[in-house]
């Protein structure tokens, strides 16, 4: 399974992709997210990752 995630990973976004056209480009990295919920009286903390996939192209979340 670790060879498929390898594959899919990139070091960064393809230069073939224009930067105007790179939507979610600025999600990549890693962010802490606190959802409350008020109608269950929940609450979720937790990390939401973000990276670049499939030759730089696309975006995956982790």
């Amino acid at each position: 399974m670790n060879d498929f995630v390898e594959a899919l990973e990139s070091d960064g976004r393809n230069p073939e992709l224009p930067e105007e056209y790179d939507f979610f480009g600025r999600l990549v990295g890693s962010w802490k997210l606190d959802y409350i919920d008020r109608t269950l009286s929940s609450s979720v903390k937790g990390k939401w990752i973000f990276e670049r996939v499939l030759e730089g192209i696309g975006i995956q979340d982790a």
